[in-house]
């Protein structure tokens, strides 16, 4: 595949890639919160022990 315009296809690139990080932003974003609602209506966790558990294995 030859393209003529190497320097547009690096930017239609580049837009592309950014345009599916913000996809997977928002679908992470969306499950999070619907993990969250459901860990704490469902199981009766508190909002500080979820927060608790999701921050147990990061490192300081």
């Amino acid at each position: 595949m030859c393209c003529a315009d190497k320097d547009g296809v690096k930017a239609a690139t580049g837009t592309l890639l950014r345009l599916l990080d913000l996809c997977q932003f928002l679908i992470e974003r969306s499950y999070d919160g619907t993990l969250s609602d459901g860990l704490m209506n469902n199981m009766g966790i508190s909002p500080a022990l979820l927060a608790r558990l999701q921050t147990a294995g990061k490192k300081i």
